[in-house]
């Protein structure tokens, strides 16, 4: 690192960005292969998705994150890639030889599709940020019981699954895209470390998971119809 360079180590991006912007920011980072940077606002607090090379990023790449963060600067965008293109090696990319079982994607059921509520949840909540894939996932019985997981996020292969149980007549779109927001915004938002632990469910998601409009209206229906909907037809 050059002399008179600052770095912005870990959480004190949060901080760099927050001081710089005059805003609230909350940073995840992430693993992510194809999407280095990610941006949400709600109201005037920032939540930035960062793949994990901004770690350690000078501040002159942390100032250019906040001018693309408030105003997506072309200036600032050339520079975030031009910094991406420089650390292009802390990409993880399959060792050679390795093989991934490939991911057999059903989007299109009975009655919802998911591509369609997926497309529409990307381009309404995430300005169509998000890359990860969707698919309804396999009813199955445990000890006699449904499975009442309604929605699953696997960030290893970065898919979504939904149990078919909600790919019903009587089941509300707004429960279906309930369900799907919240395991998006588990791609978006990523884990958080607290005291050693790693927590999918913390502060952060919860304000993003409870700002979906229709949050608190599906959980009361999945709450009173949940008997209903694990009965198999």
């Amino acid at each position: 690192m050059e002399e008179g360079q600052q770095r912005a180590d870990g959480p004190g991006i949060e901080e760099s960005l927050t001081e710089l912007l005059g805003s609230p920011v909350r940073i995840a980072i992430t693993n992510n292969k194809r999407s280095m940077i990610s941006v949400r606002s709600r109201g005037r607090t920032y939540s930035v998705r960062l793949h994990h090379m901004f770690v350690h990023a000078d501040r002159c790449v942390i100032e250019s994150l906040a001018s693309f963060i408030s105003s997506r600067s072309g200036k600032a965008r050339d520079r975030l890639n031009a910094f991406i293109r420089k650390n292009s090696e802390k990409i993880e990319t399959p060792e050679a030889g390795s093989r991934k079982r490939a991911v057999r994607l059903k989007t299109e059921g009975e009655h919802f599709s998911l591509h369609h509520c997926y497309t529409k949840l990307n381009r309404l909540f995430f300005n169509g940020a998000l890359d990860c894939k969707i698919t309804w996932g396999v009813r199955r019985r445990k000890q006699g019981r449904i499975r009442v997981r309604l929605g699953s996020y696997c960030p290893k292969n970065t898919v979504i699954r939904i149990n078919p149980v909600l790919d019903r007549a009587f089941v509300p779109a707004f429960v279906l895209e309930s369900v799907v927001y919240h395991e998006m915004v588990h791609h978006f938002i990523g884990m958080r470390n607290k005291n050693g632990r790693l927590l999918s469910h913390h502060r952060a998601f919860r304000e993003v998971e409870q700002s979906f409009p229709f949050w608190e209206k599906a959980t009361r229906w999945i709450k009173e119809n949940l008997p209903r909907l694990v009965q198999f037809k």
